[in-house]
């Protein structure tokens, strides 16, 4: 795939944080700092890039306090940082008060918010995470900006969908998938997110006591997002099924570039699928609770499983689908993607939902701002964190600190862009 590229200059938005200090007192600040130990180690560090010059060479990855809720281990990206870019780890409250070079925020884990708010004073030179992403993260906008921007990928590879009215009435031998947009402030309880998630509220609407059901749930959502239901679902192990894959974005060095990873992880329904029976959440719904053990695209992805033939051929043609899709996808986050005003670079991993019809036509379902890697065994554990670490490596750190060429992955979609950033 070669890279693409937008000739028109495009200036990312950024959110804006209250700089205490003027610029005389930074001034004189860091006149005051040049002398400590820290910035000794600072001038003495070696750096690949010239631009990492205001940075130390300290990193922080942040994880939840209880053990027992990582999805992951870290041991392979801190070897990355230590062993090849010569980073110390830092204890993540002693960062907060330096020029940090990179910082993990586990955004799997719960109760972070606060803490990425403290981290916006601190001067960051990387971080995975991106801002302005909700042209893509969000349902709705996703669905409503794809039909208006990108209306062939639109009509192959989406359920058609709109947002619901009081006074919308169901056609008749037809039926609806209903999704939650947006919890409304008064039903939102501590740390809970502020959309449907996991199957939480989702409504398959096939007569007019769904359609009511459906509808009272404006009363706790800004919306429900309708879309036509694929009734003619590829089948896994006589299941449904959905595959989730991967979507990487970065801004480095000014430059935008998404890249996706030949890999899927399978999550079938508990239930073999029947036509029917809508209301029978066991049949239709398909989550990593629902499935027994890890299944993986395309090496489990065969002709036994999907009970059809599968070839070569049509494993191509579907990771062909799929770039296809993701370019879409990339080309809309670029409209609106930027970086907060106290990093230089960031990066974020969007876990992407796919459906496959029955004909193997793929079908975009949505683009999760969080990428989902919670394993049900230790070998698929490590598996993922090769896969995730080696990639990150590729093509975040190798251009974030090295300022070199990603290896052995091209970008799906690029774009240069020219960021104005705060100067501290």
């Amino acid at each position: 795939m070669k890279k693409l590229t937008l000739k028109h200059k495009y200036k990312p938005r950024h959110t804006k944080h209250k700089v205490k200090q003027n610029a005389k007192h930074n001034k004189n600040h860091k006149t005051k700092k040049i002398v400590s130990a820290r910035m000794k180690i600072n001038y003495n560090y070696n750096y690949d890039n010239p631009n990492m010059k205001n940075y130390e060479p300290i990193f922080t990855i942040i994880e939840n306090p209880d053990k027992t809720k990582h999805k992951l281990e870290f041991n392979l990206m801190r070897n990355f940082l230590k062993r090849d870019y010569h980073l110390t780890e830092c204890n993540q409250y002693e960062c907060m008060k330096r020029k940090v070079m990179f910082v993990w925020f586990n955004y799997e884990a719960s109760g972070l918010t606060g803490l990425k708010r403290r981290y916006y004073n601190t001067q960051i030179y990387l971080i995975n995470s991106i801002t302005n992403i909700d042209s893509v993260a969000s349902k709705e906008k996703l669905h409503l900006n794809m039909k208006e921007h990108f209306p062939e990928i639109y009509k192959k590879h989406m359920a058609q969908s709109f947002l619901l009215s009081n006074d919308w009435k169901l056609p008749a031998k037809s039926v609806f998938i209903a999704r939650p947009i947006n919890l409304l402030q008064e039903h939102k309880k501590a740390g809970e997110l502020g959309s449907g998630y996991s199957g939480k509220d989702i409504v398959y609407i096939s007569d007019e006591d769904t359609l009511k059901q459906a509808k009272e749930l404006l009363k706790k959502y800004d919306n429900m997002l309708i879309s036509d239901y694929i009734t003619n679902p590829l089948l896994f192990k006589k299941c449904k099924f959905h595959i989730r894959t991967y979507l990487l974005a970065s801004v480095i060095n000014n430059e935008y570039n998404t890249y996706m990873v030949e890999f899927g992880r399978i999550y079938t329904a508990k239930l073999p699928y029947i036509t029917g029976d809508w209301n029978n959440h066991e049949i239709h719904d398909t989550h990593v609770k629902s499935t027994p053990v890890d299944w993986f695209f395309p090496s489990d992805f065969t002709s036994q499983n999907m009970g059809t033939p599968i070839s070569k051929t049509v494993i191509k043609d579907i990771f062909d689908q799929i770039r296809n899709i993701f370019i879409g996808v990339s080309d809309l986050l670029s409209r609106t993607v930027g970086l907060y005003d106290n990093i230089k670079n960031g990066f974020d991993i969007f876990g992407v939902d796919l459906m496959i019809r029955d004909d193997f036509t793929v079908v975009l379902i949505e683009c999760n701002d969080k990428g989902g890697y919670t394993p049900k065994s230790e070998s698929t554990r490590i598996m993922i964190e090769k896969l995730l670490f080696n990639w990150i490596n590729d093509v975040i750190f190798r251009p974030a600190f090295q300022n070199k060429k990603p290896i052995d992955h091209k970008p799906l979609f690029t774009k240069r862009l020219v960021v104005n950033y705060l100067v501290f």
